[in-house]
């Protein structure tokens, strides 16, 4: 079954997901506070990874130098203009959180399952919540507008990405 929600995540963060050539791929999205706006629902489970449109060139410098700072100078960075924006780019899974304080909890039917050693907590920024991921996939991209935080995909956009073969 489709995930129906989808998860904007700003650029270049959502490269940084989506990038799983690195040898420590970014596998925990940051929130300031835990998102949800759907009544009821704790996050986990399956969702669309969404790239969001924004390109404010003194944030994506601040994000790249916060990067560069915990992983060295070389971790290589797309630029720019090069990364998608607008649309749905990936789906992924949440499992667990790192808390604000840096504890780590995974929902217990994954723990069997998850590979820790995957799991690179430079990527948490301490003071945040950190969901985090598993099974990140991209997809094809797929045009969209998004919104901050968790929001539903309209279904024309759910119809398209199931044509693609997504299930």
């Amino acid at each position: 079954m489709l995930p129906t929600r989808a998860l904007t995540l700003k650029q270049p963060w959502c490269w940084f997901v989506m990038d799983s050539s690195h040898p420590s791929p970014k596998r925990l999205e940051n929130r300031p506070r835990r998102v949800c706006n759907f009544r009821d629902w704790v996050p986990r489970g399956e969702f669309w990874i969404h790239a969001g449109k924004g390109d404010d060139g003194a944030y994506w410098q601040a994000s790249i130098e916060q990067v560069r700072a915990a992983f060295g100078e070389r971790y290589p960075v797309p630029r720019s203009p090069d990364v998608p924006r607008g649309g749905i780019v990936g789906r992924a899974c949440i499992i667990g959180m790192v808390s604000p304080g840096g504890v780590l909890e995974i929902e217990k039917a994954e723990r069997a399952a998850f590979d820790f050693s995957a799991l690179d907590l430079r990527w948490h920024f301490p003071g945040s919540h950190a969901y985090v991921l598993a099974d990140v996939r991209p997809v094809p991209f797929v045009p969209c507008n998004g919104m901050l935080g968790f929001f539903p995909l309209k279904p024309a956009t759910l119809d398209h990405l199931a044509s693609l073969g997504e299930r």
